[in-house]
């Protein structure tokens, strides 16, 4: 088990999620790299957020993805409440995560100066692809994609560390 070095306020780290609608992808990428930290002892040196591009502020996660990530994962979502991206979400962060290509393009474009602290989720595993919305996209499976982001982060912890720089 890794083994954190004390935590001040200078060395906590702030990682972003960013999903199109945050009612899907990105609220169900946190709550993984949340439970992930808390399984390594390190919840307390990384604040994890979600935000979508488009998200309207204040809906609530579907309840068939809220039951799915429970009976799969024994996590719960029940108390996200979707908000959108906002300047300040962006700069607070250290590193921002996104779902899609055209997702990172358009953040890049919007954001130039701070291009460094983008990546696809998709990169933890050393490639380059998008985690399509299976919410908005009937002919994908939702516990499929659900499954794929779990395997993403479970199995590339280090390299999240890495990329947010944090000291351990």
């Amino acid at each position: 088990m890794l083994k954190p070095k004390p935590i001040t306020t200078q060395n906590k780290k702030t990682l972003l999620v960013v999903c199109t609608g945050n009612l899907y992808r990105s609220p169900v990428a946190t709550v993984f790299i949340q439970h992930r930290l808390k399984q390594s002892n390190l919840q307390g040196l990384i604040s994890v957020v979600s935000a979508g591009l488009g998200a309207v502020s204040g809906q609530e996660v579907p309840s068939e993805i809220v039951n799915l990530v429970w009976e799969n994962y024994g996590l719960d979502l029940s108390e996200h409440l979707t908000q959108p991206l906002t300047t300040e979400l962006f700069q607070n962060a250290d590193l921002v995560l996104v779902m899609e290509q055209q997702q990172l393009m358009r953040l890049a474009q919007q954001y130039p100066r701070q291009t460094k602290r983008l990546k696809l989720i998709s990169e933890l595993s050393g490639q380059i692809y998008d985690i399509p919305d299976a919410l908005t996209n009937s002919s994908l499976d939702i516990a499929k994609t659900t499954e794929q982001l779990h395997a993403l982060i479970t199995r590339n912890l280090i390299t999240l560390l890495q990329w947010v720089k944090l000291e351990i």
